[in-house]
C-alpha cells in the first residue's frame, strides 16, 4: 500500500514537472538586443526605424537613460506585463546604479 502511494505521488510530481516545462517551452522567445528598435513585425519602415533609433541614441547621449522599443506580434500565452519583465531582465536596460532604463513594448496582435 505504501509503495502504491509513493508511486502515485511520484507520478503526479512527474506530470506537474512535465506540464511546467511544457508551459515554459511555449513562451515567446526574447530576441537579442542588437539595436534600440527591434521590430519583429515589420510595422515600421526602414526610414521610420532609422529616425527613431537616431532620436533614442541622441536622448541616451544627452540624458544617459537607455530607451529600447520592441514590437512583437504577440506575447501570448504570457501576459504583456510578465513578458516585459522577462525582456528587461535579459536586456538589462539602463545604468546599473540609476535603474533608468525604459522598454516600450508593443504586441501588435494582442487586443483587449
Amino acid at each position: 500500500m505504501a509503495f502504491n502511494l509513493k508511486a502515485g505521488l511520484l507520478a503526479v510530481c512527474a506530470m506537474l514537472l512535465f506540464a511546467s516545462l511544457q508551459a515554459q517551452a511555449e513562451l515567446v522567445a526574447i530576441p537579442a538586443l542588437k539595436t534600440r528598435v527591434t521590430d519583429l513585425t515589420q510595422t515600421l519602415s526602414l526610414d521610420q526605424k532609422s529616425q527613431l533609433e537616431a532620436k533614442l541614441m541622441a536622448f541616451e547621449q544627452e540624458k544617459g537613460s537607455q530607451i529600447a522599443v520592441l514590437i512583437v506580434p504577440s506575447t501570448q500565452p504570457e501576459d504583456i506585463a510578465q513578458y516585459s519583465i522577462r525582456v528587461v531582465d535579459v536586456w538589462k536596460l539602463g545604468r546599473a546604479r540609476q535603474d533608468d532604463g525604459v522598454l516600450i513594448l508593443l504586441a501588435k496582435n494582442d487586443h483587449k
